[in-house]
Order: C-alpha cells, then structure tokens, then sequence
C-alpha cells in the first residue's frame, strides 16, 4: 500500500485537531468579546463550568486530542517508517476505525454531550488504538 493510503488517516486526525482549535479559540473570543469572560480568566482558565460550560467543553474537547490520539499519530508514523509494516492491511482498517470514532466522539462531545454515548464511542476507539498497539508490538518482535 502507499504511504498516502496510510498518511490520510493521520491527516484526518489533524484535520479533527486544527477544526476543534478554531472552535475553541472562535469560543473563547466570543466569550470575550460578549464579557462574560476576561482574558485574566482565560490566564488562569479559571472559569465557572456552571456560568461558562460551553467554554469548558471545548476546553475539554481539545485537551483530549492531545491525549490518546498521539499515540494513534506514534504507531502510524513507525508504520510509515516499517515498508513491511505497511503490508499488514489490518493495520490501516483499525486505524480508520479510530480515527472514525474519534470523529464520532467529537461530534456527540460538541452537541449533545451524552455522557453513555461519548463514553460508548471512547471505549471503542481506545479499543481500536489498543489492538493496533498490541498487534504492532507482535509485528515488531515478529521482525526482529
């Protein structure tokens, strides 16, 4: 398969983060601008979930982009580098499963925010990630 086949998926990834950034900033300045917040607040994200949640959403939203998604960006990129990695097409489907329900996750955590369902879409991309974690291990014993 092409390196691009295996790039699109990280780029998605990205694509997720960048949009999530320019929510979060659009939010915050529109918090601002409406004066429910001081830059003093955002200084010290010192902002009452209870009088702001939206912005702590967001917050939120975008904090956990950061979190098990570079593991997802890590094992891609040592896919990316292995040419016989790149042959294991398991790889690439577990792959776009978690990048999918990443996706899904945003897209509850950004609207409804219902809780079992953020919870549900979580608990299946961690189990993506985890299987791709687990099984590139094997594959990189397997090759050494």
């Amino acid at each position: 398969m092409s390196t691009t086949a295996w790039s699109i998926p990280i780029i998605v990834m990205m694509v997720l983060t960048i949009v999530s950034v320019f929510i979060t900033l659009f939010s915050r300045i529109h918090a601002i601008r409406k004066e429910k917040i001081t830059l003093n607040d955002l200084r010290t994200m010192d902002f009452c979930k209870k009088e702001h949640p939206w912005l702590e959403i967001t917050s939120r939203h975008l904090d956990n982009l950061f979190q098990m998604p570079v593991l997802f960006y890590i094992c891609f990129i040592i896919i990316l580098l292995n040419p016989e990695l790149m042959q294991i097409s398991y790889f690439l489907i577990l792959g776009w499963l978690f990048v999918s329900f990443r996706i899904i996750n945003s897209i509850i955590h950004l609207t409804t925010n219902n809780l079992s369902l953020r919870l549900c879409s979580f608990l299946l991309s961690t189990a993506f990630l985890f299987t791709i974690i687990l099984m590139l291990l094997i594959e990189l014993i397997k090759l050494h």
